[in-house]
């Protein structure tokens, strides 16, 4: 497993479909925006552990998949990347 950090955002997507919901993202400190998957939520729902983080720097472990990160645990960050 990985630790990643980075700043935690979502954006919609899928707009004006019935898929239409969150898709998460971490910015890393290079400015590389790295699609998080959702865990075993539903595509329109929100995920409740990426959610309730949203808008802050958090760390991130778990493995890159085809460009993307699985994550097993998300957790507060530091304070600064």
């Amino acid at each position: 497993m990985t630790k990643y950090v980075g700043f935690l955002f979502s954006k919609l997507h899928s707009i004006g479909s019935r898929s239409e919901g969150p898709e998460y993202f971490l910015q890393q400190k290079n400015y590389a925006e790295v699609p998080v998957v959702k865990g075993t939520t539903l595509l329109w729902k929100p995920d409740p552990e990426l959610q309730k983080l949203l808008g802050s720097i958090v760390s991130i472990q778990g493995k890159m998949v085809e460009g993307r990160i699985q994550y097993e645990h998300v957790e507060q960050g530091p304070p600064h990347l």
